[in-house]
């Protein structure tokens, strides 16, 4: 499975310009109702998931694919953890919010090594980077789990 396979399986993308508006924003602390930080967040994966759905099945033919895809995917990864940062934190599951949060963090961190790895092309770095982000990614989905939202970006 394909490191953006891996981070679509629950939620995808959006476009450059929201991306662009997001970055501009800062982070909230905001506490919310569980319900109310539920659907915020199922409204961010939605949104993911339509612009960045096409990584999931991508056709990498050269190199230069490969590094062009986990450029996305690195965009994707980024983009996930500053908008579920932006969302806020529930009033009850805090805690689990918090790690969730810093394990997008983390997910984002290893989406960049993955792309700095393809552009060596560093086919052991890949792999081991590839391995790190399943391994992310099963965190974020017990997270998730226990949250009852979805795992954005498909962790």
């Amino acid at each position: 499975m394909t490191a953006a396979a891996v981070l679509l399986a629950g939620c995808g993308g959006r476009g450059e310009e929201r991306r662009r508006a997001d970055a501009e924003r800062r982070p909230t602390t905001t506490e919310l109702e569980r319900d109310q930080w539920r659907r915020r967040a199922q409204r961010t994966c939605d949104r993911w998931n339509d612009d960045y759905a096409h990584l999931a099945t991508a056709e990498l033919s050269t190199a230069a694919d490969a590094v062009e895809h986990t450029r996305e995917v690195e965009a994707l990864a980024t983009g996930i953890a500053e908008e579920l940062r932006e969302v806020g934190l529930p009033d009850e599951g805090r805690e689990d919010a918090e790690r969730l949060l810093d394990l997008s963090d983390e997910m984002a961190e290893a989406a960049g090594n993955l792309t700095r790895a393809a552009a060596r092309r560093d086919g052991a770095a890949v792999e081991r980077v590839t391995r790190r982000i399943e391994r992310l990614g099963e965190r974020i989905n017990e997270l998730a789990e226990r949250l009852e939202v979805p795992a954005c970006g498909g962790y």
